[in-house]
């Protein structure tokens, strides 16, 4: 189906663009690369959208400078994107895939190597306490401490390493429950092959890029500007997209269905 054509798209275009008119949304969003939580301490906004998870809170928080408050808006979900938009593997032109593979194995499961890299070095760069975190060394900051690593979540298996102070103790047990309890998409593991209909593909992609940030920032009234788009999308080819695409769905089903 046409995503943009959804009720659920429109609803959601419809409640930001009221959201716009009534002085809610930084009107100066698109003409700058400033981070949201700057926009936060500066006084110029009062809150946003951010991925969650558990400890998300604590993470807004801090990069504000101030407490914050998260509210979930739908529950955890895995798709494609999620499932494929960061992974480790071994490259085909690997020289030594023997010891990539050793070295991969570590970081899902040597907590001492995931804690290295993460933290740097216990009693250098952090300390242990009484109970379970870990923080800065006494007289020592995140000005001053040395290493910083600042995207830890990126090594492969974070659960295995130790917690910092700013957060709760048994802050692994409550993502690892949040990421079992997350339900998969219906198109989960299902990629659409677009060669058979790159010209439009591509056309229709180029539509999307014209109306889909002023629409979902509330700068585009809907009213106007959705049947628009979803007019010129007709006109580029939209239904040979869609039928290819559903073509491939329904041989992927049926072999999907066959293996299980």
């Amino acid at each position: 189906m046409n995503y943009f054509a959804t009720q659920q798209f429109q609803s959601m275009v419809e409640l930001v663009r009221s959201w716009y008119l009534d002085g809610y949304v930084h009107t100066g969003m698109s003409l700058q690369n400033t981070e949201a939580s700057a926009l936060v301490q500066a006084g110029e906004l009062f809150s946003y959208i951010t991925a969650y998870k558990p400890g998300i809170e604590q993470e807004v928080s801090v990069n504000c400078g101030m407490e914050m408050i998260t509210i979930p808006l739908m529950e955890p979900v895995v798709s494609n994107r999620s499932s494929t938009m960061r992974y480790w593997g071994i490259t085909q032109s690997c020289k030594n895939p023997g010891k990539a593979m050793q070295f991969l194995n570590l970081l899902y499961s040597d907590s001492e190597v995931v804690n290295l890299l993460s933290y740097g070095v216990e009693g250098v760069h952090y300390v242990r306490y009484d109970s379970g975190v870990i923080g800065y060394p006494q007289g020592v900051t995140a000005q001053t401490v040395g290493y910083v690593n600042t995207m830890p979540w990126l090594l492969p298996n974070q659960l295995i390493s130790l917690v910092w102070e700013t957060y709760d103790a048994d802050l692994w047990l409550q993502l690892d429950q949040y990421n079992r309890s997350a339900q998969r998409t219906e198109l989960t593991g299902f990629f659409f092959d677009s060669s058979a209909v790159a010209e439009q593909n591509q056309a229709l992609n180029q539509i999307v890029n014209e109306y889909y940030y002023g629409l979902t920032s509330g700068q585009l009234d809907p009213a106007i500007y959705l049947p628009l788009m979803l007019e010129r999308m007709q006109g580029a080819g939209l239904d040979a997209v869609l039928a290819e695409a559903q073509r491939q769905y329904d041989e992927w089903l049926a072999a999907r269905e066959g293996i299980s």
